[in-house]
């Protein structure tokens, strides 16, 4: 097989309203009663608390704290990414305590959205590997309030969290359509397919 290098197209920009969103969010997040542990033991994976399962929900408090400003934040970055519109198929938060981590994954839909809501200092950095040679390990530059995009086929994971302070993501799976035939931003969570 030829292997034609490319870079891997991501974003990296700050959410320009975190501090004024962070504690409120947490907090949301904090009592939202539909957080589960998942642990995987075919790898090392144990995400303290999650509601990946809910990922679909529209009604979750936290979720209707962060949409305004992150839809915001995505319709410029699709403008700038020459995309008409985009559509978050599935919205969900992670939790990482001490000793806690999510191994090498990647997820579906064309694009894989991360907020860094709230990080411990000196906390390990989402890793990845390159797609042209898998041995090779990088890690992206972030920091907290930081959103990150990047091709959903790309090989990632969250680092082990050696801090006694708990680290707080929120993720998500985006659709992006370049057509004109749907110029409007569908900017909600959809529970329908994309294409019907």
């Amino acid at each position: 097989m030829k292997k034609i290098s490319m870079n891997i197209p991501c974003s990296i920009e700050t959410l320009t309203v975190h501090h004024e969103i962070k504690n409120k969010l947490l907090t949301d997040i904090l009592s939202a009663p539909l957080g589960h542990n998942v642990t995987y033991s075919s790898d090392n994976t144990d995400i303290t608390r999650c509601d990946w399962n809910h990922a679909r929900e529209k009604d979750r408090v936290w979720v209707k704290t962060l949409l305004p400003a992150l839809t915001n934040h995505l319709s410029l970055w699709a403008v700038t990414m020459g995309f008409k519109s985009f559509m978050i198929r599935d919205l969900w938060f992670q939790q990482y305590e001490l000793g806690s981590q999510h191994d090498w994954h990647t997820h579906g839909c064309n694009w894989t959205g991360v907020y860094f809501l709230d990080i411990p200092d000196n906390s390990e950095k989402t890793k990845f590997k390159d797609p042209m040679n898998t041995e090779i390990e990088n890690e992206f530059d972030v920091s907290e309030g930081d959103i990150l995009i990047f091709p959903s086929f790309v090989i990632h994971k969250a680092p082990t969290n050696n801090s006694q302070k708990i680290k707080t993501i929120v993720s998500w799976n985006m659709e992006t359509i370049l057509t004109s035939e749907e110029i409007h931003i569908e900017s909600q969570l959809e529970s329908r397919p994309l294409y019907q």
